[in-house]
């Protein structure tokens, strides 16, 4: 299932997904990047398909997801590999993509 941004380019995204959009807020300042920036995954991501919202906020040095309208805790990620976080609990998997030109986090696939 894809979560993101309308604009992507098509061929970026897996060929059967529909579009979605990612709420993306104000543009960050430009900064000097640390190994993983946490910044780059945090915001909101929707489904049309599903109709639901995956919510990524930073809170110290850990990454946070979820879902909105749910009574569920937030879920702890950690970081598999570049662009690729796991739930601390259960068996979720999130891929993050980016944009080509940008190399901005446009949407994630779960």
């Amino acid at each position: 299932m894809y979560f993101g941004d309308p604009d992507r380019e098509k061929t970026s995204g897996p060929a059967s997904a529909k579009p979605a959009k990612r709420d993306t807020g104000p543009t960050k300042n430009t900064r000097e990047k640390t190994e993983v920036d946490l910044d780059d995954y945090v915001g909101a991501y929707y489904s049309e398909e599903l109709d639901t919202h995956y919510l990524f906020q930073k809170q110290g040095d850990e990454l946070l997801m979820r879902i909105q309208n749910r009574q569920l805790s937030p879920r702890r990620l950690i970081l598999s590999e570049k662009d690729l976080w796991r739930a601390s609990t259960g068996n979720q998997h999130f891929a993050f993509s980016r944009d080509r030109d940008s190399k901005r986090v446009n949407g994630f696939t779960l």
